[in-house]
């Protein structure tokens, strides 16, 4: 071994290092083969140059606490040529019995082979198939004649079905069953619809409500059925006055001028003047509002002046 000294090291210290990285090493490995303290353990590297757990020893972790059996493994580390101390502690009897040696060739146990289901998965994906078919005959079947009130109860199992996805602006906690559950479990408590026409009302104006919504969004709005079912149940009756000052703010001035232009109003300057003659002229017709064609008509031709139906008196918004 060639030694230098380091002329800029702490003093009182061994301040010697040596550039012969080789004679280093195999100094230490003479270390280790003649001067490792009594009890203590070599530990050879491994695969990766990590130290391998010698047999018949397990490593020591942090959150282990220390025992008298416990020995000192020490471990040439090929990166930092330091002698690396690593806590080692014997195996119990039992536990020889059952450890594995590292990169050994013990057998591993073999799970016993899984038991052939009655059906597979290609026999399920038939009968399911084939269960479909049997349902929609027998829909066909009844298509004429079907009781109004079981039809109602049938939509409601589908819309509760598992490949039916509902989004509402006001979603149940996590964990609580939907309005479409609840539903369900009222009328088919034992798996049998209960012919009650109350109950049945009650469940699917419920679950109808729950659903249907008119609000403006991507992920929970219903959109156009939603307006079409406000025609149906004559939802324009529940409509306020929408002709007030903070709702005809949201109007752009075009926007405005259509509307006062739609209600046959004479052009104004500027869109406050446009709003204040429009709420004026809405608060005189109480007696309700002007005659329009039918929504068929509308959408069919693309004319639908969705505007006018706003701001006029118990208009439905579509």
């Amino acid at each position: 071994m060639v030694w230098a000294e380091d002329l800029f090291g702490e003093g009182g210290k061994d301040n010697r290092f040596t550039e012969d990285g080789s004679a280093y090493a195999a100094a230490q490995e003479q270390w280790l083969a003649e001067c490792v303290p009594e009890g203590g353990v070599k530990m050879e590297a491994g695969e990766y140059g990590q130290a391998a757990t010698p047999d018949g020893y397990k490593r020591v972790t942090n959150w282990m606490a220390a025992e008298e059996t416990d020995v000192m493994g020490y471990f040439l580390n090929p990166n930092t040529l330091k002698i690396d101390e690593i806590p080692l502690r014997p195996l119990g009897t039992e536990e020889q019995g059952t450890a594995a040696a590292p990169r050994s060739l013990a057998p591993t146990s073999v799970a016993a082979p899984k038991e052939r289901a009655a059906i597979s998965g290609t026999g399920l994906a038939m009968l399911g198939q084939i269960r479909t078919q049997a349902l929609h005959a027998a829909l066909d079947a009844v298509v004429e004649d079907v009781d109004p009130w079981d039809l109602v109860a049938a939509l409601l199992l589908a819309l509760g079905g598992k490949n039916v996805s509902v989004r509402t602006p006001e979603r149940e906690p996590y964990g609580q069953m939907s309005r479409q559950e609840t539903a369900l479990a009222a009328l088919f408590p034992e798996g049998v619809l209960i012919r009650d026409p109350a109950l049945l009302r009650q469940e699917a104006v419920a679950v109808l409500k729950n659903v249907a919504n008119c609000t403006i969004s991507q992920h929970s709005g219903s959109g156009l059925t939603a307006q079409i079912m406000g025609l149906l149940f004559d939802a324009d009756a529940q409509m306020p006055n929408m002709a007030f000052d903070d709702f005809l703010k949201c109007f752009s001035k075009p926007g405005i001028m259509e509307a006062g232009k739609a209600l046959k109003l004479l052009p104004r300057n500027t869109g406050k003047e446009m709003r204040n003659a429009i709420m004026a002229h809405v608060g005189l017709m109480v007696g309700g509002c002007p005659s329009r064609p039918g929504l068929g008509l509308l959408l069919r031709t693309g004319k639908l002046n969705w505007p006018l139906w706003c701001v006029m008196l118990k208009g439905w918004p579509l």
